[in-house]
């Protein structure tokens, strides 16, 4: 058996897997983790194909409503739902028309699923089950300081890395952070995420499931025996997330996974994953990725104190100290790595301002973001 099969998040709420064939109908499918018959055909009576409706007799003039005929043709439309918790299969056929103008009659009547449409299924379960099982049922954490081990990085002749201002802050969690958020090294933390997830689906020493970066996806495909079936499988998320964690409490980014690849049997297949990251859960000394990047100005100069924050600082320093991810900014936000001496109360203090452009993959797509952070610093 030959199988191509895409498992990916395509929305915080939405999990879409393809199981496709070549030059076969495809069949879409949707997964309901453990719905009875009745709550399957009811979930397969919501994706009807709407009729298609066309004006007739216009006789060269402009259709008028309620007076110009409309005629509608009916939709018919083969669903399959999925239950990989019972691991069972049901299949529908949904018929819609029209009874009368604007309004939808629906008839949702059973059917078998083919032998090689229960084999396929198969496929996607086992898939599904050893995905779930290598990230600890949707949530893997992974140790940062494996990352040290796994990096090429003391190869790399990087501008970014130099700029850092210290090394006060870099424990091993927020030592990821700053290697993701360095543009030369964000790959590396990446396919560290990627290759134990791998590794984990070949934890069982049954499986076989190799990173293939060559694998095509656009065209996915399913092959059984002398006959060909597909389904193109939706799923929500919010039932069973599928998430990667590298960092402690404090310090840590929560990668949401997606998958690809070619499955040649059940449990045997060559992977490629792709990863982008949760904003609202990633955090730098336990602030949301989404608080410290996706607002415009953060003033701490009055809440905190010089030895607070210290990932965040020297990650924000470390962007802004290299062009073109940002610029250290004083008075004005126009003079280059200045402090700014200010007095309260009798009392000097110093702050430093510092600007920051950061880009990254969310749910969402791709998209970048500035801010300029604000905070106290031990005057020199």
């Amino acid at each position: 058996m030959f199988v191509k099969i895409t498992l990916k998040i395509v929305t915080f709420l939405n999990l879409l897997f393809y199981l496709n064939i070549a030059n076969a109908q495809m069949i879409d499918a949707f997964v309901c983790h453990d719905c009875t018959q009745p709550e399957a055909k009811q979930l397969a009576s919501t994706k009807y194909v709407q009729p298609r409706c066309r004006f007739e007799d216009l006789n060269g003039g402009p259709a008028t409503i309620d007076e110009t005929q409309v005629v509608c043709e009916p939709t018919q439309k083969d669903v399959v739902i999925l239950n990989p918790q019972d691991k069972i299969a049901y299949k529908f056929k949904v018929s819609a028309f029209h009874t009368q103008q604007f309004s939808v009659q629906l008839n949702v009547q059973n059917l078998s699923l083919s032998t090689e449409e229960l084999e396929t299924a198969q496929a996607f379960y086992q898939f599904f089950d050893d995905i779930v099982l290598a990230t600890d049922n949707g949530m893997l954490n992974l140790d940062p300081n494996l990352f040290s081990n796994f990096s090429s990085l003391d190869s790399i002749g990087d501008e970014f890395r130099k700029n850092s201002t210290d090394d006060s802050s870099d424990t091993a969690a927020c030592h990821v952070l700053k290697e993701y958020m360095n543009p030369q090294s964000r790959s590396e933390v990446e396919q560290f995420v990627i290759d134990t997830i791998i590794s984990r689906l070949n934890g069982s020493g049954q499986n076989v499931y190799d990173l293939n970066e060559d694998v095509d996806v656009s065209g996915i495909g399913i092959n059984l025996s002398k006959n060909s079936v597909g389904f193109q499988v939706y799923m929500d998320s919010e039932e069973r997330p599928v998430f990667a964690a590298i960092g402690d409490g404090a310090n840590k980014i929560i990668f949401g996974v997606e998958f690809g690849g070619l499955i040649n049997e059940p449990g045997q297949a060559k992977i490629i994953s792709k990863l982008w990251v949760n904003k609202n859960r990633s955090t730098v000394d336990s602030r949301s990725f989404e608080m410290i990047f996706d607002v415009p100005v953060t003033n701490d100069t009055q809440t905190t104190g010089t030895s607070d924050s210290p990932c965040l600082r020297e990650l924000l320093q470390q962007i802004a100290n290299s062009a073109p991810w940002g610029n250290f900014v004083g008075d004005g936000l126009e003079s280059s790595n200045q402090l700014n001496i200010l007095n309260q109360d009798g009392i000097q203090f110093c702050t430093r301002s510092v600007s920051a452009r950061v880009c990254m993959s969310d749910e969402n797509g791709a998209s970048c973001s500035e801010t300029i952070y604000h905070f106290p610093v031990a005057c020199q």
